[in-house]
């Protein structure tokens, strides 16, 4: 991936993922029926950026991903904060998302942070909730 930083408060990226990657599967020895497989990854890229907005406690996030295999994939990110509190709204490919963050002060020299997400039902299995807990040390 490459990382670019061309003015202060814009930040743009571009990755690419899945070079010659393959996975290599072999169930002779485990069943009656066994298969031998090679399964080739597509190779998939994404280009995007982030953007610090004139007002301070709002930003902005785009990337556009697509693939070898012919996917296209749109995410787009608005986050608004205030120091210690985050609210997030998002489009990640034809479904909304939304979450919030709460930055827990320095202890002992650790930063913590607690972050939440609710996600819409990309294959019928319903909504999720995404809990991550970080720490910094």
């Amino acid at each position: 991936g490459l990382f670019f930083r061309p003015i202060k408060d814009l930040s743009l990226g571009y990755q690419l993922k899945d070079l010659n990657a393959k996975l290599k599967s072999n169930t002779n020895n485990i069943f009656e029926r066994g298969l031998e497989r090679d399964n080739e990854f597509p190779l998939s890229q994404r280009i995007g950026f982030f953007y610090h907005t004139p007002v301070r406690w709002a930003r902005v996030a785009y990337d556009f991903e697509w693939s070898t295999a012919g996917e296209e994939k749109n995410h787009l990110g608005l986050e608004f904060a205030i120091p210690g509190v985050a609210a997030r709204l998002g489009y990640d490919n034809d479904h909304f998302t939304f979450g919030a963050g709460l930055q827990i002060d320095k202890y002992l020299k650790i930063k913590a942070s607690l972050d939440y997400a609710f996600v819409t039902s990309v294959i019928d299995e319903g909504v999720s909730h995404l809990f991550s807990w970080q720490l910094a040390f």
